[in-house]
This record gives structure tokens, C-alpha cells and sequence, in this order.
């Protein structure tokens, strides 16, 4: 999403409720904790973000190690930011 410069986000009144991306899936935090997102220059709530916790870090990096099938490990510090760098190539494409 993206709001031009000056424009108030919260003018339509709805606030987003962001949540985190776990395994490709859109999920909440496991114990439900959220925060509020400010809009500095209109000092209004315009979104509400997933506050993670330890099972949530827990959850996001197993994930993570078995997504990347288990590669990571004896890897060469380039080789990692090569494919790194290669999946960003990629989302630009």
C-alpha cells in the first residue's frame, strides 16, 4: 500500500490490522498481543501490528530453517549472500 506524501491514511477511518507471515501463511501472534501504529503528523491510529513472542520467533525461524532445507549449514559466507541477493533479484523481476 502506499499513501502520497501529506495524505492522512486514516481519512477513510479504517485501521489495518496487520498480521505476520508464517510458512505463507497470514497469521496472528500465538498469544494474540498487538500494537498500535501512529500517524505522527495526525497523532491517529491507523494500524494495529502483531507484537511476537518467543513462540512466535520460534515458530518464524523453524520455518525459515525448513524452508531453506537445512542448506545454511558449511555454507560460505558468499555463497549464502549470493542466493540472498539472488531471491531479491527475483521479487524485483
Amino acid at each position: 500500500m502506499t499513501i502520497g506524501q501529506g495524505a492522512d491514511p486514516t481519512a477513510s477511518g479504517e485501521i489495518i490490522h496487520a498480521r505476520m507471515v508464517i510458512r505463507g501463511k497470514s497469521v496472528d501472534t500465538a498469544d494474540g498481543a498487538r500494537f498500535d501504529v501512529v500517524d505522527p503528523a495526525h497523532r491517529r491510529v491507523i494500524a494495529t501490528a502483531p507484537l511476537g513472542s518467543p513462540a512466535d520467533v520460534d515458530a518464524s525461524v523453524a520455518a525459515a530453517q525448513a524452508a531453506y532445507g537445512g542448506r545454511e549449514s558449511g555454507m560460505p559466507a558468499l555463497e549464502r549472500y549470493t542466493d540472498v541477493k539472488n531471491v531479491f533479484v527475483d521479487l524485483r523481476s
